[in-house]
């Protein structure tokens, strides 16, 4: 599948205006209710979740025009190269949005996900030189299997891991579309890997056969 966002260039504008709009309103609403009801503390609350939730709807598509992000998969970002390094990323709430079929269960869902996240890796290493170095944090990969994809545990990164904080209710309304209820992730469990491109695709033939098991 395609993120349909960048299908539909005309209407990009349109669709950003419409939702800030949406937002506006639902705040608006929200905010009078809770200023009637003696509860401002709310109203700063509702603010800040829905400019976590809109923030990678407008953030993503900008950065990916001025050549700050690339994508290679549909659900893997990856930062510009920097001294020698890249920084990894999965697909963000925009991306989820745009990518995943509403209509699909939460088994497939996870699946997919999984499934680009694998051959977004892949691509990347295809075409960068051995000795580029790949980092990344995250609260769903463990250690074992890191460590069975290329990468090696390392102390973590405190930028990426703030990041994540920061981002805790747009990554809790992410996990949750895809399965389908609730779900808080576990962001305390947050690890920093590394590796570089040969480490990669020392393990390619293993990447793939994740990717075989995972195709519907």
């Amino acid at each position: 599948m395609e993120n349909t966002f960048y299908l539909k260039s005309p209407q990009q504008k349109r669709y950003l205006l419409l939702l800030a709009l949406k937002a506006l309103l639902l705040n608006l609403a929200l905010g009078l209710l809770f200023f009637v009801a003696g509860m401002p503390l709310l109203i700063g609350l509702t603010i800040w979740a829905t400019l976590q939730i809109l923030a990678p709807f407008f953030d993503v598509p900008q950065m990916v025009k001025n050549g700050n992000l690339i994508y290679f998969s549909p659900l893997f970002l990856v930062e510009k190269e920097s001294k020698g390094a890249m920084v990894l990323h999965g697909g963000t709430l925009f991306d989820y949005h745009f990518t995943i079929n509403k209509a699909w269960s939460s088994k497939r869902k996870t699946n997919y996900v999984i499934q680009q996240y694998l051959l977004g890796l892949l691509h990347l290493v295809e075409n960068k030189p051995d000795d580029l170095i790949l980092t990344g944090t995250s609260y769903v990969l463990n250690t074992k299997t890191a460590e069975r994809l290329g990468f090696k545990k390392i102390p973590s990164l405190a930028l990426q891991r703030l990041i994540l904080m920061l981002n805790a209710i747009n990554l809790t309304v992410s996990a949750s579309k895809i399965k389908g209820r609730l779900v808080v992730p576990p962001i305390s469990r947050t690890n920093s890997y590394s590796a570089t491109v040969k480490d990669i695709k020392a393990n390619a033939d293993f990447i793939r056969a994740l990717i075989k098991r995972l195709e519907y």
